[in-house]
């Protein structure tokens, strides 16, 4: 008993601790005042949607069902909050879909794939939205992008790729396919890209049958959804794609190490090819975003921001998320926002040339 009305306390301190801050506790006006109490009758009875543009099973939907258990006791209102995946494309699909479908009033958050923002951003013909106008509300971790074979295949070490080739799978403008491609435009890499897979869950079964000898996603994804990869040493991680070295990759060459006149190949130079990494690899910075669609009204924007960084400090939350292998490592949505615009200010010419070797 003791112990559920101090969970009870704790909470409703947080709840007043977002609601402090969001409005100034010390200088709170009137039209704030009402402002507070439109959003808490708004939400109230209310059911909230998270829609994951992944498949069940991967990290974009643990963590989204990790929120879905936690986050609504941080919203005024109390709604309850349910998970849907729309796996296809890569995100596009989803993003798409909240973009210039369901409804703009915070009642749908959403989990989008970053490759997908940024093909966006580099001129995608296939999005319908723009992702600087989505409302960012936070990023969950920041990851590492990896190359990995499976033990069976000759390519061994990041040298191997282009003395050797070998099958990678795709699933979509992301890590699977922006990744793989780039490794073949800069370096040459023998790599035969097959493109199909719903999520990158479809493509670790197909690695392990052996129809598949690798691809390139997140470290994290792989740590989390194929821990025994790891564990048993049955994979070769050829190169890591990050701004700084992971901790429990010390050996992994980062792909900066080959930003070198005799590894890339003709008509790229190293400070081009740095200038475009710096674009490549900021979506790993944000690489588990959430948001609320363009329309959605600021206060419900400012809310929800505060609410999602009460729950990634919400103890029940990090052990569900420890038990589930997620690491958390929250970045608040207003820079997520202006990384966002950052990416979208980039020279046309550079974006161009970025678009063109991200593609297959």
């Amino acid at each position: 008993m003791l112990k559920a009305l101090s969970r009870e306390f704790l909470r409703i301190a947080c709840l007043w601790s977002i609601w402090a801050g969001l409005l100034g506790a010390a200088n709170i006006v009137p039209q704030r005042a009402i402002a507070q109490e439109a959003v808490v009758d708004f939400y109230k009875g209310k059911q909230i949607k998270i829609l994951v543009g992944a498949g069940p099973g991967g990290g974009y939907d643990l963590y989204s069902r990790g929120l879905a258990e936690r986050l609504g006791a941080y919203i005024p209102g109390n709604p309850t909050i349910i998970v849907q995946n729309q796996p296809a494309a890569g995100s596009i699909v989803a993003a798409n879909t909240v973009y210039t479908t369901l409804p703009q009033d915070g009642t749908v958050i959403a989990a989008f794939q970053p490759g997908a923002l940024f093909d966006q951003i580099l001129g995608s013909t296939t999005t319908r939205f723009e992702t600087t106008k989505f409302h960012w509300l936070g990023s969950m971790n920041q990851e590492a992008a990896v190359a990995i074979t499976y033990k069976p295949s000759k390519v061994q070490t990041f040298d191997d790729l282009m003395k050797h080739e070998s099958i990678f799978g795709m699933s979509g403008p992301n890590t699977t396919e922006q990744y793989t491609s780039l490794l073949r435009h800069l370096f040459g890499a023998k790599i035969k890209q097959i493109a199909g897979y719903e999520s990158v869950t479809k493509i670790y079964p197909g690695v392990e049958r052996g129809e598949l000898e690798g691809l390139t996603t997140l470290w994290g994804s792989i740590k989390a959804s194929v821990p025994h990869w790891v564990r048993d040493k049955h994979i070769n991680v050829l190169v890591q794609f990050s701004f700084d070295r992971q901790p429990d990759l010390p050996d992994t060459p980062m792909i900066s190490d080959y930003f070198t006149p005799a590894r890339l190949q003709p008509g790229y130079s190293v400070e081009e090819t740095r200038a475009m990494m710096r674009f490549i690899v900021a979506p790993q910075a944000i690489a588990w975003p959430f948001a609320f669609g363009p329309g959605v009204p600021a206060d419900r924007v400012d809310m929800m921001r505060a609410a999602l960084k009460a729950t990634t400090q919400d103890r029940e939350f990090l052990a569900m998320m420890q038990k589930l292998k997620r690491e958390v490592n929250f970045l608040d949505g207003v820079t997520v926002q202006k990384m966002f615009e950052e990416a979208a200010n980039t020279p046309k010419e550079t974006l161009a040339k970025i678009g063109s070797i991200t593609k297959p």
